[in-house]
């Protein structure tokens, strides 16, 4: 068999199954999903040495979620930023203020909005 033939035999046959698994532990599909074909695509280039372990699905689900878990702690985060960011207002104003201060800082170029956040979110200082 091909190496090709053998990563889509496994993946095809491993997809659906990790997927539902990540998902438990995620709450989103959607971030399962991405978790599960960023681990494929890892094992992908590494695949001559990941076929040989006694369980090639174990290593690629560990490396889904790692990826998962780590994307759980960016999104608290995150949140916890943007919560530190919201002005005490009504809670409608709050809901426009928040989709205003999340445009303007889109319109900004990555690394300003790096800085912003870590200065007004996290506390930092300017420095």
């Amino acid at each position: 068999m091909r190496r090709d033939d053998d990563f889509e035999a496994f993946y095809q046959a491993s997809y659906a199954r990790l997927v539902g698994q990540l998902t438990v532990m995620t709450g989103s599909r959607e971030d399962a999903e991405d978790a599960v074909q960023e681990a494929f695509a890892r094992a992908s280039t590494r695949w001559a040495t990941v076929r040989d372990y006694d369980m090639p699905e174990a290593w690629v689900r560990r490396v889904a979620l790692n990826l998962a878990t780590s994307g759980l702690r960016r999104t608290r985060r995150q949140r916890a930023a943007l919560a530190r960011l919201r002005l005490p207002t009504t809670q409608a104003a709050q809901s426009t203020d928040r989709l205003a201060i999340q445009a303007g800082l889109g319109r900004l170029p990555l690394h300003y909005r790096q800085v912003l956040v870590l200065h007004y979110g996290a506390d930092l200082s300017v420095e």
